[in-house]
């Protein structure tokens, strides 16, 4: 049971889940034998240092090469306005050439553009590198929480939202915990969490309560129904 829950975890983690898939844990949790929890990998990402460091080290990449973008367009920005300066005063060979450095130009910052954002380019290369060996971390952690807490399936709410999930079954706090984060604020919201639902669920099976349970009968010589109160004397009808 434990390893089609850890196949489909790792096979759903990428991506939004098949049918095939889907089916697969409604098998699951049909049987009631899954014991099912949550994380919220954004909450996770958000807090863990490794991966600010590793946001940092891609942000500190792709600032870099658009300021060689920026440069290249300031040189393309010169040239323009040193054609159109020159114009009536350079023979025709001159602004040719110029004309042709300009292309040159424009047609070099293009494809840097194209070398460093494009899909597979510089930017998602660099990504990939960076990000992994943090995700690699992530990923172990949730695995060791979940082994040592008994867990089947662990839901990323992050990637697939839920309806509803049970707070109790939060399993965030200790996958940071795991990796060694300060963890007491989340914690507190957490209890918070499970009190108020808490709460709610009593208040609901005592009204639920309260509606099921059976109206009492009038004693014998008891008068059930309720009399209108005498009219006053202005009220009386005057006898004619």
């Amino acid at each position: 049971m434990k390893r089609i829950a850890w196949m489909l975890l790792l096979s759903m983690a990428s991506g939004v889940p098949s049918w095939g898939q889907l089916k697969q844990l409604e098998q699951l949790f049909s049987v009631g034998t899954a014991r099912v929890g949550f994380i919220s990998s954004e909450e996770i990402r958000k807090r863990f240092p490794e991966w600010q460091q590793a946001e940092q080290r891609l942000r500190s990449l792709s600032d870099e090469w658009q300021r060689t973008l920026e440069e290249m367009g300031r040189q393309m920005t010169q040239l323009e306005e040193e054609i159109r300066k020159n114009r009536l005063i350079w023979t025709d060979e001159e602004q040719k050439q110029k004309e042709t450095e300009l292309q040159n130009l424009r047609r070099q910052r293009e494809n840097f553009f194209r070398q460093c954002f494009a899909p597979g380019g510089r930017y998602d290369s660099a990504a990939a590198a960076i990000y992994q060996p943090v995700e690699a971390k992530i990923f172990a952690a949730v695995q060791e929480v979940a082994i040592a807490e008994g867990y089947d399936f662990v839901w990323d709410k992050s990637r697939h939202p839920l309806v509803f999930a049970n707070p109790k079954f939060d399993l965030t706090v200790k996958v940071l915990k795991r990796l060694g984060v300060e963890t007491r604020e989340l914690e507190v919201q957490q209890q918070q969490q499970i009190e108020q639902l808490e709460k709610q669920r009593q208040g609901g099976v005592a009204e639920e309560q309260r509606r099921r349970a059976p109206r009492r009968r009038p004693a014998p010589g008891e008068n059930s129904t309720i009399q209108p109160p005498e009219p006053s004397e202005e009220e009386r009808p005057i006898p004619r």
